[in-house]
């Protein structure tokens, strides 16, 4: 599915519906098409957890890009001059291995900055109001909860298509919950080592698999500072696989 954004005030409004969280000191790493995986950590503060920032989504976004893969970076946080170095440092990163970041902003509670141009606005109800609308169209969250984490994109207790996956999963007949847990954990280290996308089976599987709390908590202990980046690129992909169009009047 293709969502059509007009103006960095509606890109800043859409974060929320693509994490189903808001997030707060963060960096956003937004592709522009379902290739590469969105992303999104505490933003960096000093030249070490750059470094370990990097690590975690290098690998995946060099093994995915294309040829014209571009990026916006995002970063919310209330210290402007902050998210201009941050942010800077890592589109020249990311053109370093082929990926370009046409767009890059700024954001805090209230306002949005182009750190390209200097361009500023306040973030305004018509824009959180037009991507709310779009995001319900499109099967994303209308209604983000506040003070999720990235544990909530593993709940698939609220997908519209929670019974079609019952159906396609097809897990053993005599399938338990700790049978479960392992073909999960184990499938997702799969993906880790080899980032093949899940078939349509396999993917149904697992999300009727971290309905299961137990399930979902082995995974969400699974995740680490070295593996964020490859489990960004899956449960993004299961979840989401969303083209975002920014027209080119945006900039």
């Amino acid at each position: 599915m293709t969502l059509s954004i007009q103006s960095p005030d509606e890109l800043v409004a859409l974060i929320p519906h693509l994490l189903v969280f808001q997030p707060e000191e963060s960096i956003v790493f937004l592709p522009s098409r379902s290739e590469l995986p969105a992303a999104r950590v505490d933003i960096p503060t000093t030249a070490r957890d750059r470094e370990d920032v990097w690590r975690s989504i290098s690998d995946e976004s060099g093994r995915h890009a294309q040829p014209g893969s571009t990026v916006a970076i995002v970063c919310i946080t209330a210290d402007r001059n902050q998210a201009n170095a941050v942010g800077l440092d890592f589109a020249g990163r990311l053109a370093d291995i082929g990926i370009q970041t046409p767009i890059l902003l700024w954001a805090d509670d209230t306002r949005w900055a182009d750190l390209d141009t200097g361009d500023m606005g306040l973030q305004t109800d018509a824009a959180r109001e037009s991507v709310a609308a779009m995001a319900v169209l499109s099967g994303q969250p209308s209604r983000p909860r506040a003070g999720s984490r990235w544990l909530s994109l593993l709940s698939a207790t609220a997908n519209p298509w929670r019974h079609c996956c019952l159906r396609l999963a097809r897990p053993p007949p005599r399938s338990t919950g700790p049978v479960e847990g392992r073909w999960a954990v184990a499938r997702v280290q799969r993906f880790q080592r080899d980032g093949v996308r899940l078939s349509d089976s396999d993917a149904a599987r697992l999300l009727v698999a971290v309905e299961n709390v137990p399930v979902r908590d082995r995974l969400w202990l699974d995740m680490n500072q070295a593996n964020s980046g490859s489990h960004v690129a899956l449960w993004a992909d299961v979840f989401h696989n969303v083209d975002l169009e920014i027209h080119a009047g945006f900039k």
